[in-house]
């Protein structure tokens, strides 16, 4: 005769030994040996996952106050090790990622340094949060976002396609991207050390990694080849895409300049010679191209004798399949960059 509440719990993987034993692992996996559970096949590389969660490690080592919060993804986004090193000091507050945001805040305003590990995709839930929670106060909260850009079979629901636009619009915001593990481990240690929010934006998959370069990041984005007529601005992962670009054109007699783009928010323009500007510019992102990186570089520079010209994905739901695939039918390989810039 009265209010009835049913709470049901989960158990994923239930029905199979090896996901019920491991559902992190199994929550989304390569191809394995249905009996044992082991993966079919073994990368010898590390993801940019893992080598965040080394890296928590380390800076959970050399500060007490660094903390880590998790949206009931610790496995995925690498924070496991920093779990067992730190379970103190790691915080899941389930699928919440609102709640993860407000948390952060209220942690950073107590005096500890919170790192908000979310995938690209979901952190677009607490939008809110990051902009009244965390930078209309201007506290020091890091945002790890894995998985940010085109992560191929998941689909539409998974792109993290958006963050660079939505996090660029707020006040407060800083945005990096580094392209591989060596960059986001200085970016890490660097935002740890500002007192203002930094968000971090990593792509899925793996990433070399150096361990005998020791790097400290100072906020600048790099000129990687000398400004010619065609200077090519890459952000992130898709500067090794930019390189390739760069080694087709030179092919076709096209001498281009290249610069990697570790930074999108505030604009860094150090490594432009405005006094030499060059003709064109070409901006390569793994975001949407609306309100991206490109688009902020060519309002900056409107009354600039400069044509820019932004490869990124189009204004539309990009669809499931491989990143190759995707990458190839939305003209964002190396070649099909190329050739749209010779024609």
């Amino acid at each position: 005769d009265g209010p009835v509440l049913v709470h049901v719990v989960t158990k994923k993987g239930k029905g199979y030994i090896n996901a019920e034993n491991n559902p992190g692992k199994f929550h989304g996996i390569a191809p394995f040996d249905k009996q044992t559970g082991a993966l079919l096949a073994k990368s010898d590389n590390k993801s940019f996952s893992s080598h965040f969660g080394d890296f928590m490690v380390e800076e959970g080592e050399r500060d007490s106050r660094v903390v880590a919060i998790t949206a009931a993804m610790c496995d995925a986004t690498g924070l496991s090790k920093f779990e067992e090193k730190f379970p103190e000091r790691l915080f899941d507050v389930g699928i919440a990622e609102e709640h993860a945001v407000s948390f952060a805040a209220g942690l950073a305003k107590g005096g500890m340094k919170p790192v908000v590990a979310i995938y690209s995709s979901f952190l677009q839930r607490s939008y809110d949060q990051i902009i009244q929670d965390v930078c209309m106060q201007n506290l020091p909260v890091v945002f790890a976002l894995d998985r940010a850009g085109c992560v191929g079979a998941d689909g539409e629901t998974h792109h993290g396609i958006y963050d660079l636009s939505y996090l660029s619009s707020m006040p407060n915001m800083e945005v990096l991207t580094p392209k591989d593990a060596n960059q986001l481990q200085s970016m890490l240690r660097y935002a740890l050390s500002e007192n203002r929010p930094i968000a971090i934006r990593y792509p899925r998959g793996n990433s070399d990694y150096d361990k005998e370069i020791t790097s400290t990041y100072d906020s600048k984005n790099i000129r990687f080849a000398k400004q010619g007529k065609i200077d090519i601005w890459a952000a992130g992962k898709m500067f090794n895409c930019g390189l390739k670009v760069k080694e087709i054109l030179a092919t076709r007699g096209i001498d281009a300049g290249l610069v990697d783009v570790t930074k999108v928010k505030p604009l860094d323009l150090s490594v432009l010679d405005e006094n030499n500007m060059p003709e064109t510019i070409i901006t390569i992102e793994d975001n949407t191209v609306i309100g991206g990186f490109g688009h902020q570089l060519a309002a900056e520079l409107s009354d600039k004798p400069v044509k820019v010209i932004n490869f990124a994905w189009p204004d539309e739901f990009i669809p499931q399949g491989s990143v190759d695939q995707l990458l190839d039918r939305y003209g964002l390989t190396p070649e099909k960059i190329a050739e749209r810039i010779c024609e």
